[in-house]
């Protein structure tokens, strides 16, 4: 089937059912159209009748369709888990996400902002390495500032809190 304007019209046409219901099927099919290079694909299934959505919905239902697509996983979760799940892209390692979404696969009643939350933890421990890896780093020339008695005092101050905050770890 070659996909051009028309069969995606008349696709979205034969989606029955309530938008959320064909959430995963739209998105499909928006990630499809792109990349058949439809001219104007997000804007042809957004202002279809049954979509009724902004075209840069459908645009990110692609991206959310193509994030799962590259995840290796079968875990059967709502489209706004994954939709939560692929905001992290680049974020954490892919290994990680996808774990993350295993465990909550497995766990029923959890809710997305369940998910949310768990990740950006996950995110904040990451960020929160860089940030030490870094501040070891700097840390010989922030001693040095420290008792620089020519700086201003607010500066060593910073310097010692952070200098302080490195013996810690």
């Amino acid at each position: 089937m070659i996909l051009n304007d028309r069969e995606l019209v008349r696709l979205v046409d034969r989606l029955a059912g309530s938008i959320d219901d064909n959430r995963w099927e739209l998105a499909k099919l928006a990630s499809e159209a792109r990349d058949a290079q439809i001219q104007d694909y997000a804007e042809i299934i957004a202002r279809h009748p049954r979509v009724r959505r902004s075209p840069s919905t459908v645009r990110h239902w692609a991206r959310v369709a193509d994030f799962r697509q590259k995840v290796k996983t079968d875990a059967q979760l709502p489209f706004s888990c994954w939709e939560t799940a692929a905001r992290y892209e680049g974020r954490l390692l892919l290994e990680d996400i996808v774990e993350m979404l295993e465990t909550f696969s497995a766990e029923s009643g959890v809710g997305v902002e369940q998910l949310r939350c768990e990740l950006q933890a996950l995110t904040d421990g990451a960020e929160g390495e860089d940030w030490r890896k870094t501040l070891k780093h700097i840390l010989p020339g922030l001693k040095k500032l420290e008792a620089d008695v020519g700086a201003p005092v607010e500066v060593r101050k910073a310097c010692s809190v952070l200098v302080e905050a490195n013996n810690g770890n």
